[in-house]
């Protein structure tokens, strides 16, 4: 599943990942920092947009010493040269800044694609473009049944969902047996028929059409009988009391508590917390790091610090892991 995602965790620790793909350079620029002041936050939210706007130099293709290469800016490297292998520098023709092609062979950015018609190669919108006989997503062929037919119906970055007459298209793959009639893209992940629900182009085993939605955290699904992180069935898990403890990947029923979809072996739902912003937890008896037990944890004096960083009587804890065995000092045994 692509997804873009901006995360702020706040408190001592601040956590940004931003993956850009956009179509001009598909950048992809992450960034994992540790700030003890708020005021350094919103200085990097302040020139976050001056960053990324500068980091999306549009790519082109150019001859370099006879050699044809596809040339852009990134923010983490500069500018980067990408050689087409084999490419002609006399006949190539750019279509678009992602898709050229010389007298004998297609590219998508700087690579080869075999069995793409030259004269009739069209590039459509990124990363989706056709020739005469077929529609290909980067680099893979659709093999699509019905040409005349095609087209797309939801269009998100770069995950896209089509369909012709006769069969359903996520990004490079085809759903075959699809009920045409009731198909129906619900968002940029998941769509349904009568019979079935498609996640990122793949029927959901055990999935109910009917009654099956996203939950209030977005990475969560549920139908009348299952609950799903992602594409993955968290098992014993009751739709009807399930949730997300807000701002946390940690997760409670009536029965159960889990750390996304990892069951959180023994806990108590009715005594459980999660402790600060941090990765810790606890219920009536014990303590964990997100799934794992801190066997010899103190309970009575265990403290959170900050995200993977707790301490007790006995020492200090790094996520799971004692650090040492002496007391920590000032505390009072």
């Amino acid at each position: 599943m692509h997804k873009s995602v901006i995360h702020f965790s706040f408190g001592l620790c601040f956590q940004l990942v931003c993956a850009c793909r956009c179509e001009k350079c598909l950048l992809h620029l992450q960034v994992n920092v540790n700030f003890n002041e708020f005021g350094m936050k919103k200085l990097l939210l302040a020139c976050l947009p001056m960053l990324m706007l500068t980091a999306c130099g549009r790519p082109k293709y150019e001859v370099q010493d006879d050699v044809v290469v596809r040339s852009y800016w990134t923010f983490s490297f500069g500018t980067r040269c990408d050689t087409l292998p084999g490419a002609d520098p006399v006949t190539f023709k750019q279509v678009s800044d992602w898709l050229g092609h010389d007298s004998k062979r297609v590219y998508f950015e700087a690579t080869p694609v075999p069995g793409v018609d030259v004269a009739t190669v069209r590039a459509k919108r990124y990363p989706l473009y056709c020739d005469k006989n077929d529609y290909y997503y980067m680099t893979k062929p659709l093999h699509v049944v019905d040409m005349p037919s095609f087209k797309t119906i939801n269009w998100q970055d770069n995950d896209v969902w089509a369909k012709d007459s006769r069969c359903v298209y996520y990004d490079s793959l085809r759903l075959d047996g699809v009920d045409m009639a009731t198909f129906e893209v619900v968002n940029r992940d998941y769509a349904v028929d009568k019979n079935h629900v498609y996640m990122d182009g793949v029927v959901l085993a055990e999935a109910d059409p009917a009654t099956f939605e996203t939950m209030a955290n977005v990475f969560y699904y549920r139908d009348k009988s299952h609950v799903w992180y992602f594409k993955r069935m968290i098992e014993g898990a009751d739709p009807s009391t399930f949730r997300s403890i807000e701002n946390t990947n940690f997760n409670i029923d009536k029965s159960h508590v889990w750390y996304e979809e990892r069951l959180i072996a023994g806990a108590d739902p009715a005594t459980f917390e999660v402790l600060g912003k941090t990765n810790y937890c606890r219920d009536k008896s014990h303590i964990w790091f997100r799934d794992e037990l801190l066997p010899d944890a103190d309970h009575a004096t265990f403290v959170a610090d900050y995200e993977s960083f707790a301490h007790d009587k006995k020492g200090t804890f790094t996520a799971s892991h004692r650090d040492v065995d002496e007391p920590v000092p000032g505390d009072v045994e």
